[in-house]
């Protein structure tokens, strides 16, 4: 494998570097322009830079995902959910006194925990089989952080899980759009990209089946990018060519065509562990992927809590030098920005918020990113316009993962869809009907969640929303950056079913304003026969989507 560049080796393009301090070092490097973003605050430095391991062994990402009770609370709520789950296969006699109990009791009706893959019609099959090679950017979700992503004659693979991991913890109650892939449906595995060591993101079955489907059929094993800590984990299982790397670290390989292909490890806020008593023994990333001869770049989020300001403008300059050395771009073009963001689990947020980002959290990041790479192209080049904040918004879509397929807490089959509907209802409402909601969800509990869903967060996000805008577009008056906010969402957010294929062409084919069909059909027909898609409420203010609306 060849060798990866630590942060320290990192250099930028060096045209017309901008100073708008006094330079702590040579603005070219990646260290220089990180103590410029961060005016060499010494704290900030350290927040932006790789976890260093303890003296007790340990990577920490945040003191807050070192609460040990955070992990027995959730797992009490998820196994109460299953037994709920359980009742709605009861024969139907049994089934229909239990619907009547927990409609009189609960006002809720059984169906609500059932968990089951919802089929789109309009979705052909024939056009989502795997292929062998493919020269396009194309991105398989074969469930949770499985994905397959395909791109200039490479096939890489992230967190491999192909099973039902443990019956108590993380069964796989979901099937999958059309057939369930196993480890021996896929085509052969170049690179195996490993987030963190979770059993729901590394699976020693899954991983021994592609070992010996590559010795089975002549091939290569797989070379693997892992979080440092790992590597001997990994090397036991049998794999041999193993690479260990820590964030803000990068590699460049080549395709089966010869095509260059750049992978940079990203911050992340997580934890690791296999067993309970190794938690944190191992670093946790997400994962940026460049092809030098494409436009696109793709951000794998792994699994991760929402990552501080800091850790955002440490991801937006990664990200902004794989675009410095996109050399196929026009002038002013910019790269399209795929973000292949973790959905939940959201409830209880109490407890997941240490560890897990909600789905309303993948959706802001969208925004964060946008003004974090605005900042750091600021800080190298001086105000460039095409590089403004709504440029790089403009060029970037969200893609949901890791949800549906195990479940872990409370959240509900397609919790994620019912969250961003909401979203987009909140975000149509008058202050006066916002603040009557908030209210109303505030009066719910925080500390448990199986039986409503406190959905304060949500109408926070609206709040952070509009605060973003007015950063990207500050010369906008408030309705018109709310109907961007609102055009944006429509199309440029994304949630494939397990099994789905989607190209880079299908994550940004939507015009603002017009709604991305890359979702589950949660429609259902109210007691007035009207269609209405689950999770949305009634709004005083509907919000004037123009056809013609653009973000720049």
């Amino acid at each position: 494998m060849p060798t990866s560049k630590k942060i320290t080796e990192r250099r930028l393009k060096e045209d017309q570097p901008y100073l708008p301090y006094p330079p702590y070092s040579s603005l070219d490097t990646m260290l220089g322009l990180m103590q410029a973003l961060t005016q060499n605050n010494e704290l900030d430095n350290e927040e932006f830079l790789s976890p260093q391991m303890r003296p007790d062994g340990r990577y920490v990402t945040s003191e807050a995902n070192l609460d040990k009770w955070i992990d027995p609370r959730i797992f009490r709520e998820t196994q109460v959910k299953r037994f709920l789950r359980w009742l709605t296969t009861a024969p139907p006699l049994l089934r229909l006194f239990f619907n009547w109990l927990f409609i009189t009791k609960a006002g809720m009706k059984l169906s609500y925990f059932e968990q089951q893959e919802d089929k789109n019609p309009d979705k052909q099959y024939a056009l989502h089989e795997i292929s062998a090679r493919e020269e396009n950017f194309t991105m398989h979700n074969l469930g949770h952080a499985t994905q397959l992503i395909q791109i200039s004659g490479m096939n890489i693979l992230t967190d491999p899980v192909f099973n039902d991991l443990a019956p108590l913890i993380y069964p796989a109650t979901t099937k999958g759009f059309g057939r369930n892939f196993q480890a021996t449906d896929l085509p052969p595995i170049d690179v195996i990209l490993i987030s963190h060591n979770h059993r729901d993101h590394v699976d020693e079955q899954s991983l021994k089946a592609l070992i010996n489907k590559a010795q089975n059929e002549g091939k290569s094993l797989p070379q693997l990018l892992v979080p440092v800590g790992d590597e001997d984990f990994f090397t036991g299982l049998g794999f041999t060519d193993v690479k260990a790397f820590e964030w803000h670290e990068e590699i460049t390989l080549k395709s089966q065509s010869q095509q260059p292909i750049t992978f940079c490890s990203t911050p992340a806020d997580h934890r690791s562990g296999r067993h309970g008593y190794d938690s944190h023994k191992s670093l946790v990333m997400g994962w940026t992927i460049s092809p030098k001869n494409r436009d696109e770049i793709l951000y794998f989020a792994g699994d991760t809590a929402r990552i501080s300001d800091v850790r955002m403008q440490a991801l937006a300059l990664d990200i902004y030098q794989l675009y410095q050395r996109k050399k196929m771009l026009g002038e002013g073009a910019l790269p399209k920005l795929i973000n292949m963001e973790p959905g939940g689990p959201n409830y209880t947020r109490k407890d997941m918020q240490p560890t897990h980002q909600s789905a309303v959290d993948s959706i802001v990041s969208s925004f964060r990113l946008a003004i974090a790479l605005n900042a750091v192209s600021m800080a190298h080049r001086g105000e460039t316009p095409e590089l403004a904040a709504d440029k790089w918004l403009d060029k970037t879509a969200t893609v949901f993962m890791h949800h549906n397929k195990y479940e872990l807490g409370p959240d509900r089959f397609n919790e994620n869809v019912f969250i961003y509907t909401r979203l987009l209802s909140y975000l149509q409402m008058n202050d006066e009907q916002l603040q009557q909601h908030l209210e109303k969800q505030q009066e719910k509990s925080k500390k448990w969640s199986l039986f409503h869903r406190r959905k304060d967060f949500i109408i926070d996000g609206v709040y952070e929303l509009r605060q973003l805008a007015a950063q990207i577009w500050p010369e906008e008056d408030d309705q018109t950056r709310n109907n961007k906010i609102v055009a944006f969402l429509k199309a440029k957010i994304h949630f494939p079913l397990i099994n789905e294929k989607l190209s880079s062409e299908d994550c940004f084919k939507f015009q603002l304003g017009e709604q991305s069909t890359i979702m589950p059909d949660t429609f259902f027909t109210d007691k007035h026969s009207t269609r209405k898609r689950k999770g949305a409420k009634e709004a005083v203010v509907v919000v004037d989507i123009d056809a013609d609306i653009n973000l720049s």
